[in-house]
This record gives C-alpha cells, structure tokens and sequence, in this order.
C-alpha cells in the first residue's frame, strides 16, 4: 500500500501574506499528527519534513520541526530563503496534533490555522481537500517566469 501523500507548500503572498500550507487526504493527515504525537512521545528532537517518505514538499521549500521551551513558531533560517524552522512546544504539539485530526475528521473540504502567536513570521494552515498544491505551484512558477 502506498503511503498518502502530504503536501507543503511555500506560498510568499497566500490570502494577503506569508505562508506554509500543509495539505493532504484524511489518512495523509491522520498520518502527519501520528508523526506529532512520535515526536512528542521522544520528547526532544527534531524532524526534517523533507526527508519524511510520505511528504511531498514543493518549491526548494525546507521545513525542519522541532521541539522547544519557548517562543514556538515557524519561523524563515538563514539557510535559504525557502527554508524554515518549525519550532513547538510539547503544548503546541498536542494542540496542533488534535487540530489536524479535526481537520482530517471533517466530511468536507476544510482548513485549520494553526498559529503560535506572537512568533510567528509565516502562516501555517492544515488544509483537507480545498487545494491542488502541486498544481498552485507549478502555476505560480509558469507566470512568474513569463
């Protein structure tokens, strides 16, 4: 069986401002707060998304996550300009590992901010069954170049 696809996406100007949008199918999801609650239950550590099989990042996008004490949040690196930390507390991981289970859970197309305010520098939102990241990209990419 294969494994469902998890899709994150770099967007710089998403819905008026600066965004990582995590996408994917119930069980791609269910998956993704699986991989959470993982990190969680080592209790440090981090976990570079690009190199986890079921995820699929697009646009040189790099998103390391990992587990902090204080001021959590997703925030841009030095290393490029498509590369982010995603650091959390163990609140925040529980928090957010139960939002993308609602989000999974739902019948229809939805979305979830999850949000560590006041440290965030970019927006991140689960999203299930509301966008073709894949396809947005590759969009953007054509015009920008045109």
């Amino acid at each position: 069986m294969t494994s469902p696809l998890f899709e994150v996406a770099y967007f710089p100007d998403f819905a008026g401002g600066k965004t990582i949008v995590l996408s994917g199918t119930k069980r791609a999801l269910t998956e993704f707060a699986e991989l959470l609650e993982a990190l969680l239950g080592a209790g440090a550590g981090s976990v570079d998304l690009n190199n986890v099989e079921f995820i699929q990042c697009y646009g040189d996008v790099e998103v390391v996550l990992k587990i902090v004490d204080r001021k959590p949040g997703m925030k841009r690196t030095t290393k490029n300009a498509n590369a982010f930390e995603w650091a959390l507390s163990i609140e925040k991981i529980r928090e957010f590992s139960e939002l993308i289970r609602v989000v999974a859970g739902n019948i229809g197309p939805t979305h979830h901010y999850l949000e560590c305010f006041p440290y965030d520098e970019v927006t991140v939102v689960a999203s299930k069954g509301e966008y073709d990241l894949r396809a947005m990209f590759h969009s953007i990419r054509a015009n920008d170049s045109s």
